[in-house]
């Protein structure tokens, strides 16, 4: 899947959920899930290109299936925004806080790799 469509999907993703249902959220957190919507493609983005160089993934769960890189990164993004939107608004921040940072995480890892 080229860049472009990556980044057409995460916009859209981001859209429907404000649209759908954060709405009610503040900007602090409308902040983060923006943030953890860039790293995810930032993440996918920096593996296929290490893929593409002749690099392996080191996630054991996608070592073998690395076509499922794209899926499962959106249902995990899904999942962080579903389980978000039931939290209060400190646990939400400190959710989204958190996953921003493991993301993150591996786009640094990533991009040392490259």
């Amino acid at each position: 899947m080229s860049g472009v469509r990556i980044k057409n999907k995460a916009i859209l993703i981001v859209v429907m959920m404000v649209i759908s249902g954060c709405a009610h959220w503040d900007r602090t957190d409308k902040v983060l899930l923006a943030g953890l919507t860039v790293a995810c493609i930032a993440d996918v983005a920096t593996t296929r290109h290490i893929l593409n160089d002749g690099g392996e993934e080191k996630n054991p769960i996608l070592s073998r299936n690395t076509e499922l890189i794209i899926p499962l990164g959106l249902a995990a993004l899904g999942v962080v925004y579903l389980i978000s939107d039931q939290l209060s608004p400190t646990a939400r921040k400190w959710l989204l806080g958190m996953a921003n940072g493991i993301k993150w995480g591996c786009v640094v890892h990533n991009a040392n790799e490259l």
